[in-house]
């Protein structure tokens, strides 16, 4: 691990480590090792992750565009990605190609 400030960050997170990755054994020490790694970042992005993104749209239904985002919405976007990429990194290609259409884990 090394130390944020030492990379020249500051404001981020004390330390900078991989997501646990799931090898295809052991789901659920991977699900709480995962959960513990979201949640040493914060615990809204794991939240994202239990509650899903729904993207923020205007009065005739259309998609905001970021720039138009208040603080709220934009940091539930950026949420939103957070999660996204930590997920995508802690999941092998093969595991991906079998979910990517899915919407629920159900």
């Amino acid at each position: 691990m090394a130390a944020a400030n030492s990379l020249g960050l500051k404001n981020h997170y004390s330390f900078i480590y991989k997501a646990p990755t799931w090898n295809g054994d052991n789901f659920y020490f991977w699900r709480d090792k995962l959960e513990s790694y979201f949640l040493s970042f914060d615990e809204d992005i794991w939240e994202m992750v239990l509650n899903g993104y729904t993207h923020p749209t205007n009065e005739e239904g259309s998609k905001i565009a970021r720039k138009d985002m208040n603080k709220l919405q934009l940091k539930d976007f950026q949420n939103h990605h957070k999660a996204r990429t930590i997920l995508l990194n802690a999941i092998p290609l093969e595991v991906y190609e079998k979910i990517k259409k899915k919407e629920f884990a159900y």
